[in-house]
């Protein structure tokens, strides 16, 4: 039997960046939280702008899952374009909490 550790991971993507998320080869994503918005303070993505820290886009969680779910890899983009804007005027990330099996 060949038994591997599952890699886990907490994936954050400032607004107005990119990034990939990657799983060792022969494993896939599984992505069990995800959102685009904010939840905590300027500790994360720092920024003047983070007043606002109940923040989540509707959807972001299914648009996340469904680009990464199930994936050895994913590509994923943080901005309003895709999200939509859940809190105008408050700088907003992705951040995806996820295992590799």
């Amino acid at each position: 039997y060949l038994f591997t550790t599952p890699v886990s991971g907490d994936a954050i993507y400032c607004e107005g960046s990119t990034g990939h998320i990657r799983c060792p080869a022969g494993q896939k994503i599984a992505v069990y939280n995800a959102y685009y918005g904010r939840t905590h303070n300027g500790t994360i993505c720092p920024h003047s702008l983070t007043s606002n820290q109940t923040c989540r886009a509707t959807g972001s969680l299914d648009k996340i899952q469904s680009a990464c779910q199930n994936q050895q890899q994913c590509y994923l983009a943080a901005n309003y374009v895709v999200y939509g804007d859940p809190c105008r005027g408050t700088f907003k990330y992705i951040e995806v909490k996820f295992v590799c099996l």
